[in-house]
């Protein structure tokens, strides 16, 4: 395998090398293969069985505790945080009773599918087959869902399923959480001080509390968990013990020993030491991904630094074994596969999750919030360089300049981490969804680009399906007429060539974009009222201290705040540069007439004009390059799907939230999209996120950042997202790290919300899609996650190959 270090910078000016622990740790992880695990679907089965009749919340806590009871466990020789999902490591968990009804038509693909594939065992085959799925038939979430979408609002059903608007909800709609769990809480009471906690509130409920049965059953459902996590890490207290005994090198003998006396105490009892919180946090992490799609940890910065200040004040612990410990918590952390079906794979292609751990941003009171840990959690990172988790810097105008240049040299070393975020900007997406403004400027982000709450305080329906804008423009260019089918699926608007103003065009994308959004707010509606009735959630709502307090599962309203759902859209540039075309080329300059344009669409620029027209189309300025023409187009433009978003509001009183996060939506939805006035022909893939379209920001990374701020991120409630892409030789010497910190400066102050960076060559990439099995830790940022490059279908890598590569970073 070739050497790493020369995937990015040749230059990392303070880096602690990873110690030899950590080498041998990350490349035994690399030469894992992703696998179909089974364990937690049959938990969930026999769970399910053995309690029929007894309240869903009860019914869900008791799986949860079998599995804590019964998974299997493993310890491999090194390791110093322990925690697994499978009997084997680096294997998918599966919660059927949300979705379940794929699987049986794709257990044989999943080794040979194109997106995301995972060996799938006989075993695993077996198992599946003869006990899982013939459980779930028709009784998934997922599939009383769409049952009662096609009965209840079937154009809305058939508009989000049929034409590709929505596919994404497929994986999504019914997919709610994005959480951010009290973890803090576990480090400081454990889950037995937890359970004290639960056992007031049940024995004071009175009978005569109209919400007595409900209160009751989430009460006791709360203790059920609480007993399965404390048996989870006292199983792996034993497992140390049993492998200590038969080990005969004695080092490694007192190392079984030591981990058998932390996870005897954690996470049973409070965290006394720093590797007590740590494996308190990864037990608990571990046991969370049963109920919950996206878990973030929020800044553990601030949550882990009273235990290390407190560890090396009292010389517990040296900074070097705190470092290494951190870098085993990162291993471990990227041992998570996810499950997805062949058609929502397609929008998380690589995705192994989104595990988000923030550092920096400011206290309460406005300073900055910067502290050891900081740097030290950047600095696992650069040891391990691995998709997972997703680092996170929240920048804003004080950081600390040696924060600013660690945060470029991670950058610099090529892995796609870590992810940047203004720090005001989050404060002012907070404020504006209700938090006070100290509790915005504790905020942090979840998934890929959300805003959230800190830790245990807000309930993250992030992502409920995407809107192709791509789609939304073919529909206000033809009648609300899709091409693909040739049927009226959008808003009946009227007919271009009637348009006698620029301004009448963006009134029909308004309209178009107001229809699909009351479709897909009908949609995600229903399956929030499902999520109450199927999916409650005790293992997250155990976290958040509000849920306990008011006896209400997270899902029902009980966590101090309930953010979203979000809407994402998709195709920005490509819809930007259209209409800058149309402007341009029918109303400005009167080049061409209606006629000409809708035929050569039409035909996907294949009639008698239709390259000399696509060539008129390229030639229009493009988003991307600063150009004012263009820009106000995109400021205008831009105000649409946030305003029409945020019109809607839960039945918890959260608004609904737009976002620029497509993941990878630009591929399936780019599929399903005619010809756009821009010069892109039917069919493909759309630009990503807020970024310009691949090769056509021409002008340097200053001049996209001009455009990128040139419309309100904070309108985006859900977030946006930033790619750039750099030559690695911008950072053959301090300079260039220098230039890149001052250019995240230059974006965060002109009002960007979010950049991620890829610091890796065009030749690198090809030649990791040529010789794969020499870039098995070659990770790139695809869209809000980091993924291994040679693991995505040649289309995305293609993509990635062909984003601008700026050769200077100012």
């Amino acid at each position: 395998m070739r050497a790493q270090e020369n995937w990015g910078t040749k230059t990392m000016f303070d880096q602690m090398k990873p110690s030899p622990r950590i080498a041998a740790l990350r490349e035994h992880h690399l030469k894992l293969k992703g696998r179909v695990g089974y364990e937690a679907a049959l938990c969930w089965t026999q769970a399910f069985k053995e309690s029929e009749g007894e309240p869903t919340i009860i019914r869900r806590a008791k799986a949860l505790k079998k599995y804590a009871e019964t998974v299997s466990l493993h310890i491999h020789p090194g390791e110093l945080i322990l925690g697994g999902l499978d009997k084997r490591p680096y294997s998918t968990i599966h919660y059927p009773d949300i979705t379940c009804e794929w699987v049986e038509h794709e257990l044989e693909q999943f080794s040979v599918r194109p997106y995301y594939p995972a060996e799938c065992d006989e075993e695993t085959i077996k198992i599946y087959r003869e006990e899982i799925i013939p459980y779930w038939k028709g009784k998934s979430l997922f599939d009383i869902w769409q049952k009662r979408a096609k009965e209840i609002i079937p154009e809305s059903f058939k508009l989000g399923f049929m034409t590709g608007i929505s596919e994404q909800g497929v994986a999504t709609q019914v997919t709610l959480n994005h959480l951010i769990p009290g973890f803090n809480r576990v480090l400081e009471k454990g889950f037995s001080g937890i359970q004290k906690e639960v056992e007031e509130k049940l024995n004071t409920l009175a009978p005569t509390d109209p919400n007595y049965v409900e209160k009751r059953s989430f009460y006791k459902s709360l203790l059920i968990v609480c007993e399965g996590a404390v048996k989870f890490g006292k199983r792996y207290a034993t497992l140390a013990r049993d492998m200590a005994k038969k080990e005969t090198d004695p080092d490694q003998k007192e190392e079984y020993l030591r981990l058998a006396d932390i996870c005897d105490r954690v996470p049973a009892e409070p965290a006394r030491t720093f590797h007590e919180a740590i494996q308190a946090l990864y037990l608990s992490y571990c046991i969370s991904l049963n109920d919950a799609g996206a878990i973030g940890f929020g800044r553990l910065d601030q949550d882990l630094f009273p235990w290390f200040e407190r560890d090396v004040a009292q010389g517990i612990i040296t900074q070097e074994r705190a470092q290494e410990i951190l870098d085993c918590f990162f291993i471990k952390c990227a041992e998570r596969q996810q499950f997805f079906s062949t058609e929502a794979a397609k929008y998380f292609a690589g995705c192994g999750g989104t595990h988000t751990i923030c550092v920096g941003g400011v206290d309460e009171d406005g300073f900055d919030a910067t502290n050891e840990l900081s740097y030290m959690l950047l600095q696992s990172m650069c040891n391990v360089r691995l998709g997972q988790p997703s680092i996170i810097v929240l920048w804003h105008a004080n950081i600390p300049d040696d924060l600013a240049i660690k945060t470029c040299q991670l950058v610099s070393l090529g892995t796609g981490h870590p992810a940047i975020y203004s720090m005001e900007r989050l404060i002012e997406m907070l404020q504006t969804m209700g938090l006070p403004l100290n509790e915005a400027r504790q905020g942090t982000i979840v998934g890929c680009v959300e805003p959230s709450a800190r830790p245990g305080k807000s309930a993250n329906n992030a992502d409920a399906g995407s809107i192709n804008i791509g789609v939304a423009l073919e529909f206000a260019l033809n009648k609300g007429i899709w091409r693909l089918n040739k049927e009226q699926m959008g808003y009946p608007t009227e007919d271009p060539r009637t348009f006698t103003s620029f301004d009448q065009v963006m009134a029909a994308f308004k309209k178009q974009i107001e229809f699909l959004v009351g479709h897909h707010v009908a949609l995600g509606q229903l399956a929030r009222d499902l999520h109450e009735e199927m999916d409650p959630d005790p293992f997250g709502s155990l976290l958040y201290e509000d849920c306990i307090e008011a006896g209400k599962d997270i899902h029902c309203g009980g966590a101090k705040y309930t953010l979203g759902p979000g809407i994402l859209f998709t195709g920005i540039a490509d819809v930007v540069n259209s209409m800058a075309a149309v402007k341009y080329l029918i109303f400005d300059e009167k080049k061409l007439q209606w006629d000409e344009l809708l035929s050569a669409l039409e035909n996907d620029f294949a009639d008698s004009r239709g390259e000399e027209i696509r060539q008129m189309c390229l030639q229009v300025p493009k988003y991307g390059n600063s150009d004012p023409y263009v820009d106000s187009i995109a400021r205008e433009l831009l105000r649409i799907p946030g305003n029409e978003t945020k019109k809607y509001t839960s039945k918890w009183g959260a608004k609904w939230r737009a976002a620029i996060i497509p993941l990878t939506t630009t591929f399936p939805l780019g599929m399903v999209t005619g010809a756009l006035p821009s010069g892109r022909k039917a069919g493909e893939p759309f630009a990503e996120g807020c970024s310009p379209r691949q090769g056509t920001d021409i002008k340097g990374p200053t001049a996209a950042i001009q455009s990128v701020t040139a419309f309100d991120h904070s309108g985006f409630l859900n977030g946006t997202q930033l790619n750039l892409k750099f030559s690695p030789e911008v950072f053959n010497d301090r300079w260039g790290i220098m230039n890149l910190s001052t250019l995240i400066k230059t974006l965060m102050s002109k009002g960007g919300y979010h950049v991620q960076i890829n610091v890796v060559s065009k030749e690198t990439l090809m030649d990791a899609q040529k010789t794969p099995e020499e870039y098995k830790g070659l990770t790139v940022r695809v869209s809000g996650y980091n993924a291994y490059f040679t693991v995505l279908t040649k289309e995305i890598q293609d993509d990635i190959i062909a984003r601008t590569e700026h050769a200077v970073a100012t």
